[in-house]
């Protein structure tokens, strides 16, 4: 992937991780002060992000989708201007919070469907998140002119929007390529994947959540919004440089190493500050690690649009349970303390029961040393081969069923492309994808540089 596209997605995820924050942000000190309402608000925003994959599956349509998103346009600025005038609606506050995550949505799908898999994810997640914090604290936070805030939060809304429609892969509206086999093995192996996954994320995140509502709950936002937010930084790079050192082999081992650290560090800190600092760190890996864990997933999936969001979605059930199960032991640090160990616990048995056993170069949790050798002896070697190949250059699995196609048919493209059931620009986009990855100029270069890798 060259610089260029690096950059795009880098400003592409700094100004909607932005927006995301800031407009939460006002939402809650205008609107929300209450705080059943405040986590409706939340759960509003994780039903923009499910709006998005609703939408998605019944308008294939390109234009149609085009015109579903500047809805939601037209639905988020109005619903702004008509705040600026008349505060404390909650209709209009609920239909800006689900156009943020509609539009969040289509961010995370073309974040989790064109670098997920790659090795430079952690990197620009990292500095996405890095920038968007920066933004976020050196921007006044106190802006008394309401209109001013309204204005800023509206451009970065329609800038984020034009990068959506104008990508540096213009196929992000189409159909992705379905799997050439699906096997009842393969899914089942995804299955449990996700099934871990989200046991390891929704236990990880209800520990920060338990952290959060009893050690800051009481704190004002003159003191969250102050130089501890900062040691955020610190949580986004610990979870960026993990995710992409050696394909986020050790990213697990890292969460682990964070919440036994926050664990601990909680209770030897002695002052609010400390233990404040010691949360954001927490809280900036483990939103970096959810969403690179679910982006790089999201690929496997038959459904990418839902999956790639599912790092936020998760925060719809923070804050559900929080206001209606964990309040009920704040304030006693002995069923605090319990709580946090349970949660850890759930989290170091998922991880540790993780097996080494590898499909297309990936991790697949909780398989034996028998199931390995029963993979292994139903596939041929020149299976084996084409994916020893794949991994070097590290093809993601529609970018393999397009060169398999290639290798295996003398058709032209737009036959090719009929029997992937895409179209032929959707085509040419994921060999557009094969030729920066492998280094061929054209689909005879293709073809030879795969052939000569098996001498």
């Amino acid at each position: 992937m060259n610089k260029k596209n690096l950059l795009f997605y880098i400003i592409f995820l700094t100004l909607y991780a932005y927006e995301f924050s800031k407009t939460q942000q006002f939402i809650w000190a205008y609107n929300l002060s209450d705080n059943t309402i405040h986590y409706i608000g939340t759960i509003v925003v994780g039903l923009g992000f499910f709006c998005f994959y609703i939408s998605r599956k019944i308008f294939p349509s390109i234009s149609m989708r085009k015109v579903i998103l500047m809805f939601f346009n037209v639905a988020y600025i109005s619903g702004m201007i008509y705040t600026m005038f008349i505060p404390a609606n909650l209709y209009i506050t609920w239909i800006v919070l689900l156009s943020l995550g509609y539009l969040g949505g289509v961010v995370y799908y073309y974040i989790a469907v064109a670098i997920g898999r790659t090795r430079y994810v952690g990197r620009v997640a990292m500095i996405g998140q890095i920038f968007a914090l920066l933004m976020q604290m050196l921007i006044p936070q106190n802006i008394d002119d309401t209109f001013i805030l309204i204005t800023i939060l509206i451009i970065v809304f329609l800038l984020v929007t034009y990068l959506v429609l104008f990508p540096p892969a213009d196929w992000m509206f189409e159909e992705i390529l379905p799997y050439a086999k699906e096997t009842p093995m393969w899914n089942n192996e995804i299955r449990k994947r996700l099934t871990i996954l989200l046991i390891i994320v929704f236990f990880a995140d209800m520990f920060v959540c338990l952290v959060e509502i009893t050690w800051t709950a009481k704190l004002e936002n003159d003191i969250m919004y102050t130089f501890p937010r900062y040691f955020m930084i610190a949580g986004y790079a610990l979870a960026g440089i993990f995710a992409d050192y050696k394909k986020h082999k050790y990213l697990d081992t890292a969460l682990l190493v964070v919440l036994g650290f926050s664990f601990s560090g909680i209770y030897m800190a002695e002052h609010t500050t400390e233990r404040l600092c010691i949360y954001y760190i927490l809280a900036g890996f483990t939103i970096l690690y959810m969403n690179i864990k679910f982006w790089h997933l999201a690929s496997y999936t038959k459904s990418p649009e839902i999956w790639a969001s599912f790092g936020r979605i998760i925060y719809v059930f923070e804050g559900f349970i929080s206001e209606f199960f964990i309040k009920t032991i704040r304030g006693s640090n002995f069923y605090c303390t319990i709580v946090l160990a349970l949660f850890f616990a759930v989290v170091i048995y998922c991880i540790l029961k993780e097996s080494p056993l590898k499909a297309q170069g990936e991790w697949i949790l909780f398989e034996s040393d028998e199931a390995l050798q029963s993979i292994e002896s139903k596939e041929e070697a020149t299976q084996k081969e084409f994916m020893n190949y794949a991994s070097t250059y590290e093809l993601t699995p529609r970018e393999c069923d397009v060169l398999k196609c290639i290798l295996n048919s003398d058709e032209s493209m737009k036959i090719i492309a009929e029997q992937l059931g895409i179209s032929e620009r959707m085509l040419y986009r994921y060999m557009n994808q094969l030729y920066e990855k492998t280094g061929a100029e054209n689909r005879a270069g293709l073809v030879k540089k795969y052939y000569e890798s098996l001498i």
